[in-house]
């Protein structure tokens, strides 16, 4: 169980009484998750072109980004499969109608126009006069999936893979001192939105009846999450991270231990584009995979980096990288081994140190877009 300490008190996980509960707690902190530029708007229902109707829990606009989101709200405890994989892919097929689209932007225009405090956050922006010109425009583009959930379940990846959508995932929990109920509460948040270096105080998440490697930490300068798992070459994944430079990372990331391989997520939570050491038994590799459920924008993407960088990843790692995979493409670097050697380790970290300052930038650029 999570403990979050708190100027010497204790607050302890609460346990939401329903996912609407969880759902009015999500939406009086939206601008949080999604940035103070962001518009909350209602639940509609949308009709797939067969007349199946399907209604988020949510639609978000974001101005400076120019994007839109459509948001499930879920209890993990609730069988996610079932219900998220359908519900997605009926918004998916609505979405494609085009009179979809066009009644979601009279319908987004209607409630902003209605709303002062919507509208001066076009009026910030300069938009005024062709404020639904701009919101027809974001709506034409293809929406993200956001899921919020109380608490991260490894199925949940599975799930985001196979969604028509770019999907995130992020994980609102919250924290009470007992026999208080919500009078006394801190709410736990991973943003889709960056947050600045020094704006959140160093906190501890204590876990009991665990060991320190299993221990999380958040504080302003950087967000890691831990999920040990039964390793295929045991050691193998900290040794690597003992050498690894997290210098190169930006603010906020994931590191994530499975069976036989380790990823780096340069945005906690977004795993269709991340870096990844993949352990064999003769060799192992440092590498940048593209795991989105299009696999054209897997190939396309694939390709721009491979041309974009091969030159001055071979100057600078001595590597040639290679172009692999069919659906779900890589483009990785090869260390053959022959019995795993602390130089093994080090290759690793310092090859993926290259790789990740040289490109870091174009990812993090491809993440937003």
């Amino acid at each position: 169980m999570e403990i979050l300490l708190k100027d010497g008190v204790k607050y302890f996980p609460y346990v939401y009484k329903n996912e609407n509960e969880l759902e009015n707690m999500v939406f009086e902190h939206h601008k949080e998750i999604f940035g103070e530029d962001a518009i909350l708007l209602s639940k509609y229902v949308i009709t797939t072109p067969s007349g199946i109707g399907a209604v988020p829990d949510a639609f978000v606009l974001s101005i400076k980004q120019k994007k839109w989101f459509i948001v499930e709200v879920e209890l993990s405890k609730h069988s996610l499969y079932q219900h998220i994989v359908p519900q997605v892919t009926k918004f998916y097929n609505a979405i494609k109608n085009p009179s979809t689209k066009t009644r979601l932007a009279r319908i987004f225009h209607r409630e902003i126009d209605q709303d002062p405090r919507k509208n001066v956050l076009f009026e910030l922006e300069n938009i005024r006069s062709e404020k639904y010109k701009f919101i027809s425009e974001i709506i034409e583009e293809e929406p993200t999936t956001v899921i919020i959930i109380d608490e991260k379940v490894e199925e949940l990846d599975e799930i985001c893979s196979i969604l028509p959508f770019n999907s995130y995932i992020i994980v609102f929990k919250t924290f009470h001192r007992i026999n208080k109920d919500l009078c006394d509460h801190i709410h736990f948040i991973s943003p889709l939105i960056g947050i600045p270096s020094g704006v959140i105080q160093p906190i501890k998440l204590k876990h009991t009846n665990e060991s320190l490697s299993n221990f999380i930490e958040i504080s302003g300068d950087s967000q890691s999450t831990k999920h040990v798992g039964k390793e295929k070459y045991p050691g193998r994944h900290d040794e690597i991270l003992r050498f690894f430079n997290k210098g190169v990372l930006p603010m906020e990331y994931t590191v994530r231990k499975k069976y036989d391989y380790l990823q780096i997520c340069l945005y906690k939570g977004y795993y269709p584009l991340h870096y990844e050491w993949r352990y064999f038994k003769d060799k192992i590799s440092a590498a940048i995979h593209f795991e989105f459920p299009d696999y054209n924008k897997n190939q396309a993407l694939a390709n721009e980096f491979y041309k974009k960088f091969y030159k001055e990843i071979e100057k600078s790692t001595g590597i040639s990288p290679v172009l692999a995979g069919e659906k779900k493409k890589s483009v990785r670097m090869v260390r053959k081994i022959e019995n795993w050697t602390e130089e093994d380790a080090k290759w690793a970290a310092k090859t993926m140190e290259k790789l990740i300052s040289i490109t870091k930038k174009w990812v993090l650029e491809k993440m937003r877009n």
